[in-house]
């Protein structure tokens, strides 16, 4: 399941807090994922939906598996309003 990342509380006007903002608005959660998959097949999957920043986050640095969750950061609002169109995902024939 795909899902948009959590948003920052924002506080008294801070730069600091708009680009804050900004990538949560381009941030997607991405639950589920199987532990079989690679980061290269999860990130073509979603790359379909715009371009990527920066992702998939959540994978074990020492193992290169996955945790069962991802992050993507778009560069734009855009793609990760498109990933979220169908919030339900098939990848590999996972849900």
């Amino acid at each position: 399941m795909a899902l948009p990342g959590p948003s920052p509380i924002p506080t008294s006007g801070a730069i600091e807090n708009w680009e804050s903002v900004d990538v949560s608005m381009r941030k997607i959660y991405v639950g589920n994922v199987p532990f079989e998959i690679s980061s290269e097949r999860l990130l073509a999957h979603f790359a379909a939906y715009g371009e990527i920043e920066e992702g998939p986050l959540g994978f074990d640095k020492q193992s290169g598996k996955v945790k069962g969750f991802a992050f993507f950061v778009y560069k734009s609002e855009e793609g990760a309003r498109n990933s979220l169109v169908d919030p339900i995902k098939v990848i590999m024939g996972h849900r």
